[in-house]
């Protein structure tokens, strides 16, 4: 009695442990069939774009950043990890984009945007040696509020240096005299009007 029983038990834990080990193997492949990778090269800087990060075609979600490496001294190489529904072509275009106030930390985040350049594209393959279909990049797109106001500070400086070469002590003065000349001449004019 005692030996059918703990045949028993050991025919359970083997069918729940096949069943565990299956149930994990679909899921698995599951998600893995409803995603594809693709690569992003660029030679520009990608500041605070992390994995995770959003990657959005029309601005709409369809997938994240899988992974953001630097290749060489100029070139970092993004992984997308996008539905496979996502309507990916040979016109589409990534671009790296920044939203809110910074580009780092609570006010602000960098994303990953995916458009159409032209009508008509076809499926994105990859070539022959390549791991992953790459979509190409357009210019860096991602502005933020310091990076606003730092130009804004240069744009003042520029201002107040010319505005200081401009009125020189001479330049000053001689404006001086043309205001003095101007209250004397309306002076007299309204003078000349009171008679």
């Amino acid at each position: 009695m005692q030996r059918t029983i703990e045949k028993r038990a050991w025919w359970v834990f083997v069918v729940l442990l096949l069943a565990a080990s299956a149930a994990a193997l679909a899921w698995y492949f599951g998600v893995g069939r409803g995603e594809a990778t693709y690569e992003l090269r660029t030679q520009e800087p990608v500041s605070g774009l992390i994995e995770g990060a959003s990657v959005e075609f029309h601005g709409v979600e369809v997938g994240h950043v899988r992974q953001v490496r630097l290749l060489d001294a100029r070139t970092v190489q993004v992984l997308l990890r996008l539905q496979r529904d996502a309507p990916v072509t040979t016109s589409t275009v990534a671009t790296i984009s920044g939203r809110g106030l910074a580009t780092r930390g609570f006010t602000g985040y960098v994303y990953v945007s995916l458009e159409d350049a032209a009508p008509g594209g076809t499926a994105l393959a990859k070539r022959a040696g390549e791991s992953y279909a790459r979509i190409p990049t357009a210019p860096l797109r991602s502005v933020s509020l310091d990076t606003s106001i730092h130009e804004l500070n240069d744009s003042v400086r520029s201002a107040i240096a010319l505005l200081h070469d401009t009125l020189d002590a001479n330049t000053v003065r001689a404006l001086k005299g043309s205001v003095a000349n101007l209250e004397q001449g309306s002076g007299e004019l309204a003078s000349d009007q009171a008679e």
